[in-house]
C-alpha cells in the first residue's frame, strides 16, 4: 500500500450511525492508510465535535487511539459513510488533486445522485469474493484521472477545510443535506469539483449487478395422472423449477 510520504494530513469525519460493529470495520479498513497527524472524529445523533470522546489520532505506532486534548482540523477533511467499503488506497488516491482551485474529490460509488454515481457494479449483492477483488484492484485496473464534475453527491467526498468550514460546523456535516450544499456552493463560487476514476467506495444500499430474474411454476394438482408429464415438460421450458402440489390423487399422480 502506498501512502506518499508528502501528503498533506486528514482529518477522517466518519457519519457513524448506532451499528458500532459498522464504524469499527470501517477504520479497520481506512486506519493502515492514515499516517501520523491525521485524525478521526466520529460524527452524527448524540455526538459533540468538541468532546474528546469522539476524537482519535494515529500514532507513530500505526494505532488510532483517543486524543487527549481537541486536535487541529487538518487542512482536508474526508467526509465518510460508516457504511462504505472502500478501495485500497483511497486516501491516498483522492489527495492526489488537491491544491489550489480544488474544492472536493470524490471517489466513484454505487451510491448516491451525484456525477460520481456507477448504475452498474461487476458484482452482485451476495458476490463477496467478486466486491472484494474489484475494490482491491481498482486502482491498478483503471487510470490515474480526475474527471470534472458537476455535482457530487455521494457516501464519501474529500473537502478543502477552509471551504467546507467557511459557513459550518463539523457537527453540520450529520445533516444529510449539509455536505450536498457546500458541494453546490463550492461549485457556484469557482471551486473544482473532482471524481477519482480510480477509487471506488461500495455502498450497501447501492446500486449492484442485476441478478437473474428465476421463475418458479407451481402446480396443483388432482388425479391428473395421464396429464402431468405433458404439463411439466411444458413447464419446463418456462420456468427454472418446478413445484407440485398434490390435493389428494387416488390414481398414480404421485
Amino acid at each position: 500500500m502506498a501512502i506518499a510520504p508528502d501528503r498533506p494530513p486528514v482529518t477522517l469525519a466518519v457519519l457513524a450511525g448506532e451499528d458500532r460493529h459498522r464504524t469499527k470495520d470501517l477504520l479497520g479498513a481506512l486506519s493502515p492508510q492514515l499516517r501520523t497527524g491525521d485524525n478521526v472524529v466520529l460524527l452524527g445523533t448524540g455526538r459533540s465535535s468538541q468532546h474528546l470522546s469522539v476524537w482519535r489520532e494515529r500514532r507513530t505506532n500505526g494505532t488510532l487511539e483517543r486524543s487527549r486534548v481537541l486536535p487541529r482540523v487538518a487542512d482536508y477533511i474526508l467526509v465518510v459513510d460508516a457504511l462504505i467499503t472502500p478501495s485500497r488506497d483511497l486516501i491516498t488516491v483522492l489527495l492526489e488533486p488537491v491544491g489550489d482551485g480544488v474544492g472536493a474529490v470524490a471517489p466513484r460509488s454505487n451510491f448516491g445522485s451525484g456525477d460520481q454515481r456507477c448504475t452498474e457494479v461487476p458484482y452482485g449483492r451476495t458476490d463477496i469474493g467478486a466486491k472484494r477483488a474489484f475494490l482491491r484492484d481498482i486502482g491498478a485496473s483503471l487510470p490515474h484521472r480526475f474527471t470534472p464534475a458537476a455535482v457530487l453527491d455521494g457516501p464519501c467526498v474529500l473537502l478543502r477545510r477552509d471551504l467546507a468550514l467557511a459557513r459550518n460546523s463539523l457537527d453540520d456535516f450529520a445533516s444529510s443535506s449539509t455536505i450536498p450544499d457546500i458541494l453546490q456552493h463550492m461549485g457556484k463560487h469557482g471551486a473544482l469539483l473532482l471524481i477519482a476514476e480510480n477509487a471506488f467506495v461500495d455502498h450497501p444500499e447501492g446500486a449492484l449487478r442485476d441478478a437473474p430474474i428465476l421463475i418458479s411454476a407451481a402446480l396443483i394438482v388432482k388425479d391428473e395422472e395421464h396429464q402431468l408429464a405433458t404439463c411439466l415438460r411444458a413447464a419446463s421450458t418456462l420456468a427454472d423449477e418446478l413445484v407440485v402440489y398434490d390435493t389428494g390423487s387416488t390414481d398414480g399422480t404421485v
